[in-house]
């Protein structure tokens, strides 16, 4: 290989250097490409994550819209509200514990 060969080389292979190094760091480079990427991931998760939440909420609205059952255990739960037939048990709390006290045992009817 002569001089002129080698400098040839030389200087190919340090541009290819130089290329290589500009694509990495310049702004639009592999730095930006691999923070993108990561972004995109993160971004896919919470994605996927509010999909979920959606589909709930559409299944909940049609359950308020078509189970009165449904509708009923949630004024139960969140206003406290009965039925006509039902029966509501209020204990008093021990003051000694701070909590209810246990209803008293069950005793069977006579027959």
């Amino acid at each position: 290989m002569s001089v002129k060969d080698s400098l040839v080389m030389t200087v190919v292979v340090f541009g290819l250097f130089l290329l290589l190094l500009f694509i990495a760091l310049e702004d639009r480079g592999l730095v930006t490409y691999l923070e993108q990427s990561r972004k995109l991931s993160r971004i896919q998760v919470q994605n996927q994550a509010l999909e979920e939440e959606n589909a709930e909420l559409f299944r909940s609205i049609e359950r308020l819209q078509n189970d009165m059952g449904y509708v009923g255990g949630i004024a139960r739960r969140e206003l406290g509200m009965v039925s006509k037939d039902e029966v509501i048990l209020r204990f008093r709390k021990d003051p000694s514990t701070d909590r209810p006290q246990s209803p008293p045992p069950a005793v069977e009817p006579l027959r």
